[in-house]
């Protein structure tokens, strides 16, 4: 940008946007374990979902993590 612009901007320039983005969605919160049905055997079951529901839950977190820091930093305003 050139001396005459940024002169002519800085004197003009908007007010920075300031906004509040919500807390982070409920479906980022973590999974729980479903409930067992009758008759079925309950480390069988455990043993299933362990590790889909680990990995799950790690995705969850992280996406919370990640939304948090877009939070935090538009929290600050944005400018033109």
């Amino acid at each position: 940008m050139c001396a005459a612009c940024a002169a002519s901007d800085a004197a003009v320039a908007p007010p920075p946007l300031d906004f509040r983005l919500p807390e982070a969605p409920a479906y980022l919160s973590p999974v729980s374990v479903a409930p067992l049905h009758e008759g079925q055997d309950s480390h069988e079951a455990l043993a299933q979902c362990t590790g889909e529901r680990s990995e799950a839950n790690w995705r969850l977190g992280a996406s919370r993590v990640w939304y948090a820091g877009v939070r935090s930093g538009a929290e600050g305003g944005l400018t033109k």
